[in-house]
């Protein structure tokens, strides 16, 4: 399963946490400066209605899933920022290099899940529900790097 050092990504100020409905504002509630609350809240409202299209459309879960599975998170963060601070392009490769191997154990346990319930005859939309709910049960620290929001899959 899936660990990380607790705070890892939050060591520096590309990491930052801002509080604001406006990207570059500042402020601190757990939404990273590039993540803005609204930001946020417009991701999960997405995320919303895409879990409804895959509960009535069988060809759109079957193309989210694949999509979720097979796609691998990416490390979001202000480039300004890094670039700013004293550890500058070595902050960046360094936090970059921990979360892309941190990336790659969480898509290895997309896939086991996927693989899993595949096996046992689940179809598309139970899948990709599963695959949210994995996505629900990362650490924080991870959600808010990669940009995943938390999505109520009980619809």
């Amino acid at each position: 399963m899936f660990t990380s050092g607790v705070g890892y990504y939050e060591n520096s100020a590309a990491f930052a946490y801002r509080n604001s409905t406006e990207i570059g504002s500042s402020g601190g509630d757990g939404a990273p400066l590039f993540m803005t609350k609204k930001l946020m809240a417009e991701k999960a409202e997405g995320m919303a209605s895409i879990l409804e299209k895959v509960e009535s459309d069988k060809n759109f879960a079957k193309e989210m899933v694949t999509l979720y599975r097979n796609t691998p998170d990416r490390a979001m963060f202000n480039l300004e920022e890094a670039l700013s601070s004293p550890e500058g392009l070595s902050f960046i490769q360094d936090r970059t290099a921990q979360f892309n191997e941190d990336a790659r154990k969480v898509s290895m346990r997309r896939e086991e899940l996927y693989s899993e319930m595949r096996a046992k005859n689940f179809n598309d939309a139970e899948i990709f529900k599963a695959l949210l709910e994995f996505n629900n049960s990362l650490p924080a620290e991870y959600k808010q790097i990669a940009g995943i929001v938390k999505v109520d899959t009980k619809i």
